[in-house]
């Protein structure tokens, strides 16, 4: 759908508290794809999608299949925090 190898990750406590969440998914590798084409780069930690919070992958993942068009992801890199936004692609079914 994005194009991205992730894995969710728990938050040492200063993040946790600087971002407002315990959890979030670390981009661990991006092929060449949507998230690429959005500016997703490995070791981001995408906090949230659409406004929800990403505490693991599949949640990640049940917001991309539901929402029809673009999102909007809550990006945190480095210590700047960004939104991106992608355009997930559709497998054939």
């Amino acid at each position: 759908l994005l194009g991205v190898h992730a894995r969710g990750e728990a938050l040492d406590d200063e993040d946790a508290a600087r971002v407002g969440q315990r959890r979030g998914v670390r981009v661990l590798g991006v092929d060449d794809g949507p998230a690429r084409r959005a500016g997703l780069r490995a070791h981001d930690l995408l906090l949230s999608a659409n406004g929800a919070e990403l505490p693991t992958v599949d949640d990640l993942q049940r917001v991309l299949v539901l929402t029809d068009g673009e999102v909007a992801l809550a990006v945190l890199r480095g210590e700047a925090r960004r939104t991106v936004h992608v355009t997930p692609e559709r497998r054939a079914a």
